[in-house]
């Protein structure tokens, strides 16, 4: 009957293989018991009252096969005519490899049509520690640089550190040290993001080069601690604003060397009358560089006017955090989470539509600032931590809706740890959890295009539990927070590229 019914077969298994409660988590070595004699031992096993259940089953699977399934009777549960695991093999798209120097893309063919007539894909990672997930992440946008037509590279790095070494690449300096004077260390010294480096500076004197840019709000590198203020000095005196005679103007400076040279996360904040007077020049450099006649660089001009908003979106954050808890901004989302990252989607859609109109762009950075919808994200045991959160994907998908495509990254089992903390161990996976799914395909790596999901494919629009933010174990409807999801099986460190 099982062989004639595949729906009561499915009902029987999702009887005698219940998950338990979230939270509750299988061992890490195990497989899915899937054989009928399997089956029907542990039936043999279940308590009397159990077998009131499993003819229950059994008729509600017959029942369920008739109709077809409306799903409207099966909520909030999950329609037991389709098993994940046979619905993940079959309906995902299997990759070949994630190495970055495998450049037979044919695996990654199913993505032209999920991809095309994007103008942004966003790479997400679960944490800044995940080496198989920069892997993963580099080969894609080879494969978006070469088969897509995509030509920018938008990190999560500072606005004025990453256009900087863009600039300097093309100036003849090695791409390993001018990304290093950009990009945030976790990623520019990572051995695991080293192919990337290495493509990019590949591609700068090419046909198509691979242009690099930032959108943080933060000063994130060399970059900004030896040229931010000489730089605008310099487009200063170029404008013929007299601004810099101001007696404002010394302390202004003062302050602004601290600032982009991150010494506030150690130093203690200006009083408040320097607070002021340094927020009431930054509103009067904007009003001065606004009216520059004959501008001999418009170009720039609206670059340095872009950069005032980070100046100030930084400045709060960093005399607003705690000293006791300067890497934890999420505990006020209201004046600082949310502080940068809606910046950060203003810089981007800057980006778009002043520096790259009608380009394509890749945004690498953590899943969490690529994320829609995030209150919506419960983590198990921990309720309401993104309450009145507004990320920078919402600020980007708001405004620009299907032409932005978010890819979340997840892993079942391995290690991960980034350049500066040794790694550590993955918990055990949740039981039910779309990574038990995902691990039970024994796939190393498959994608889940969530945008274009079928009808047998509603039930990963349902509430799962999942850890695509930082390997916590949380409760969503995924479809709502991002577009796909790529699955690596096992994760792996990122390392220093020293070796230490």
């Amino acid at each position: 009957m099982l062989l004639l019914f595949p729906s009561i077969g499915t009902a029987l298994r999702r009887l005698i293989l219940a998950p338990r409660e979230v939270g509750v988590r299988r061992k890490a070595s195990r497989r899915p018991l899937n054989r009928p004699s399997e089956s029907l031992s542990r039936l043999r096993s279940l308590p009397s009252h159990s077998y009131v259940l499993f003819l229950c089953s059994v008729l509600a699977a017959l029942t369920l096969t008739v109709c077809g399934c409306d799903r409207s009777p099966c909520e909030p549960w999950v329609c037991p005519i389709t098993d994940p695991v046979d619905w993940l093999l079959a309906k995902s798209v299997h990759l070949r490899s994630i190495d970055p120097a495998d450049e037979d893309f044919s695996d990654l063919a199913p993505l032209v049509e999920i991809l095309g007539g994007r103008k942004v894909v966003m790479l997400g990672e679960q944490s800044h520690g995940d080496g198989a997930t920069f892997l993963a992440k580099t080969r894609l946008v080879k494969f978006l640089h070469q088969e897509m037509g995509f030509d920018v590279l938008a990190f999560e790095s500072g606005f004025y550190d990453c256009r900087k070494s863009w600039l300097q690449l093309n100036d003849g300096m090695a791409a390993s040290t001018a990304f290093n004077r950009g990009v945030f260390d976790i990623w520019s010294l990572s051995e695991q993001v080293q192919p990337l480096i290495d493509y990019w500076g590949t591609t700068v004197h090419s046909a198509r080069p691979l242009e690099l840019s930032g959108f943080d709000c933060q000063f994130t590198g060399r970059n900004s601690y030896d040229h931010f203020v000489s730089d605008l000095v310099n487009h200063i005196t170029a404008t013929g604003s007299d601004i810099m005679t101001d007696v404002g103007w010394p302390p202004f400076r003062s302050i602004l060397i601290n600032l982009v040279r991150n010494r506030y996360y150690t130093f203690p904040p200006p009083n408040e009358t320097q607070q002021t007077a340094f927020f009431a020049m930054l509103d009067r450099l904007d009003s001065e560089l606004a009216s520059v006649v004959d501008d001999p660089d418009p170009n720039e001009t609206a670059f340095w006017r872009q950069l005032l908003p980070n100046i100030d979106a930084q400045a709060r954050r960093m005399w607003s955090l705690k000293a006791t808890d300067r890497e934890h901004p999420l505990d006020d989302p209201d004046s600082l989470a949310n502080l940068r990252d809606l910046q950060m989607g203003e810089n981007l859609l800057w980006l778009l539509e002043n520096r790259f109109p009608g380009r394509k762009v890749i945004v690498w950075a953590a899943t969490f600032h690529n994320a829609r919808n995030i209150s919506s994200v419960e983590f198990v045991g921990w309720p309401g931590v993104y309450d009145g959160v507004e990320t920078m994907g919402q600020v980007v998908g708001d405004a620009l809706g299907d032409q932005v495509y978010s890819i979340g990254f997840t892993a079942c089992e391995g290690e991960a740890g980034s350049i500066y903390n040794p790694p550590t161990q993955l918990q055990p996976i949740v039981e039910g959890s779309l990574e038990d799914f995902l691990y039970q395909t024994e796939m190393p790596y498959l994608f889940v295009d969530y945008r274009g999901l079928p009808s047998d494919g509603q039930w990963l629009a349902e509430p799962l539990v999942s850890w695509p933010l930082g390997y916590s174990p949380a409760r969503a409807d995924w479809t709502q927070v991002m577009d796909g999801l790529l699955c690596t099986r096992v994760m792996t460190p990122s390392v220093h590229k020293s070796g230490n």
